[in-house]
């Protein structure tokens, strides 16, 4: 169950994560366009109360209106909140237009339209970013070439309105900026979270999730770079719980659970930093010994095997004696991996078969001469060393 609910758990957290950006955008788009709004009512209170009493109207009445689109978007209604917006912001800009004429630039405020859709609608709202980034381009073009000054509703002097204009543009610049630069941040970040991820995903598929131990795939990887040229020799270990279903039968798979992940960990720690152990599958647990002669490996295996069974494991109302019977085998560099599998596997066999709770050995020069084992790696250690000879130098 745990090890299904984490990347489930994970990609519901990036979803709200991407969902929640849009809203948040929303709200601070409301509020800045509602300060706009505010500061614009202001100066044209002073400059021409009476003249400029519609556009005043409007934008207060538009500030009003995006408050309170605030308290929708904070109850969930983040598409309305959109729509809102720039609904709003788009009917000011041509209201404000039509009363000072294009040359006042406040239409140029329309050049952010596309990326404030971006911003405030989701991937599956795609069209309305098209629709309102596409409208926000007519609507400029209908500002600019249609409603120029000299029709304009309020006569304002060109002094006036190169005042406007430039600070217009400053602001158009300064709105711009700060979206792309939200754009930006929102794209890091869902980054970060992707790769955090991609590392859970990954860390999830390589660990067994009882043990907290790799399982099978990475442990096999460092198999596979321990059996390429020049690695040098090695040792690999298959260990195996005893009798573990009598266990599970008698006291329930919790109580099995338990018994392996204490005995993993008591494994994990009897270990050398170089040494890689992995569950192998089931109550088989595999050992990876890299650079060590097999007489010094079958020590290292004695002593893990008196650990676990000198110590037992609690459980509820009780405790279990655990034995572990353990096959080892070395492999030699160029050896295909799966023969030394093979090997462990065999020893893992006696030993099961001679009484378990035990150690035996199937070492590479224990192979009978002559034998179908031994014909077939003399033959690849052959072919892999004359591969590997330079060209031209004789046998």
């Amino acid at each position: 169950m745990s090890a299904e609910a984490a990347p489930i758990s994970g990609a519901v957290n990036l979803r709200d994560s991407y969902l929640g950006a849009p809203s948040r955008t929303i709200q601070a788009v409301m509020v800045l366009v509602a300060a706009l709004s505010a500061g614009y009512s202001a100066v044209f209170l002073v400059y021409d109360r009476e003249a400029l009493a519609g556009l005043i109207a409007v934008d207060l009445l538009c500030m009003v209106a995006l408050l309170a689109g605030v308290v929708l978007v904070r109850r969930g209604l983040q598409l309305q909140g959109a729509l809102l917006v720039l609904t709003l912001m788009i009917l000011q800009i041509v209201v404000s237009t039509r009363y000072l004429g294009w040359q006042s630039g406040v239409h140029l405020y329309l050049i952010s339209g596309g990326a404030l859709a971006i911003l405030v609608f989701t991937d599956a709202q795609r069209v309305l970013r098209w629709l309102f980034g596409a409208g926000a381009a007519i609507v400029f073009v209908v500002c600019q070439f249609l409603l120029p000054s000299s029709s304009a509703i309020v006569q304002v002097s060109e002094q006036s309105l190169s005042v406007m204009f430039t600070l217009n543009a400053v602001l158009t610049a300064l709105v711009t900026t700060a979206f792309a630069m939200t754009a930006h941040a929102r794209a890091t970040q869902a980054w970060k979270q992707a790769v955090e991820a991609t590392a859970r995903a990954e860390y999830l598929a390589n660990t067994d999730t009882l043990t907290g131990l790799p399982n099978r795939r990475p442990v096999l990887d460092v198999l596979e770079d321990l059996s390429r040229q020049g690695s040098g020799a090695f040792c690999l270990a298959i260990a195996d719980l005893d009798h573990f279903k009598k266990l599970n039968d008698t006291y329930g798979h919790q109580c099995g659970d338990r018994v392996l992940a204490t005995v993993g960990r008591r494994l994990r720690q009897e270990l050398r930093v170089t040494d890689t152990i992995g569950r192998w599958g089931g109550e088989e647990f595999l050992f990876v010994m890299p650079g060590v002669a097999v007489d010094d490996a079958q020590v290292m295996m004695e002593r893990i095997r008196r650990i676990v069974a000198d110590h037992v494991v609690p459980c509820t109302g009780h405790s279990h004696e655990v034995q572990i019977s353990i096959g080892l085998a070395d492999g030699l560099e160029d050896e295909m991996s799966h023969r030394v599998i093979k090997r462990a596997d065999d020893a893992l066999y006696e030993a099961k078969a001679g009484g378990r709770n035990q150690v035996c050995v199937r070492s590479i020069h224990d192979l009978a001469p002559g034998s179908d084992a031994d014909r077939a790696l003399q033959a690849h250690l052959r072919a892999t060393r004359a591969a590997a000879r330079p060209s031209g130098t004789d046998a």
